[in-house]
């Protein structure tokens, strides 16, 4: 019998993925820390070094959606990649998926919403697949649940193509 404990220490990967039909941006969810390649998918090009790294400082150029609710913006790709959620109550942690709505002028909106990421995926798969160019104008709104205030979640439209 093996004593090695190191393979307890990394949960298996959940198979739990996003995928956008079209251009199939497909985003599987890892339970780990580590970066992982395979957790990470855009609708720009990575063919060079020189995209690789315009990708890279796309991604440290963000603001949060909830900072631009309500306002018409253009978005000519998409990032996706995996992230680790922390439950701030209890302390657990589960996957999930961050979403990078690159505009073509910074800084470029992130969201993990469970509501918005599907919408634009569905932008993606009905309107025209991304890249888009010329680029799409979207409005993000918030709404409220009907059970209750702290239940909010973000809605997108597509203002124009």
């Amino acid at each position: 019998m093996d004593n090695d404990k190191s393979a307890e220490l990394v949960p298996p990967a959940v198979d739990m993925s996003v995928t956008l039909p079209g251009n199939a941006l497909v985003v599987p969810r890892q339970w780990r820390r580590e970066v992982d390649e395979s957790a990470f998918r855009t609708s720009m090009l990575m063919v060079t070094p020189e995209d690789r790294v315009r990708v890279f400082n796309t991604m440290n150029d963000t603001d949060r959606i909830q900072n631009h609710v309500g306002e018409t913006f253009e978005v000519c790709d998409i990032i996706l990649c995996s992230r680790l959620i922390v439950d701030e109550e209890t302390g657990e942690e589960s996957p999930g998926v961050l979403m990078i709505m690159v505009r073509p002028q910074g800084p470029h909106y992130t969201t993990g919403s469970k509501v918005l990421i599907p919408q634009i995926a569905r932008i993606h798969a009905m309107v025209r697949p991304a890249p888009w160019n010329p680029p799409l104008k979207i409005r993000v709104d918030e709404k409220q649940s009907q059970s209750g205030k702290r239940n909010r979640y973000y809605t997108a439209t597509v203002q124009g193509v």
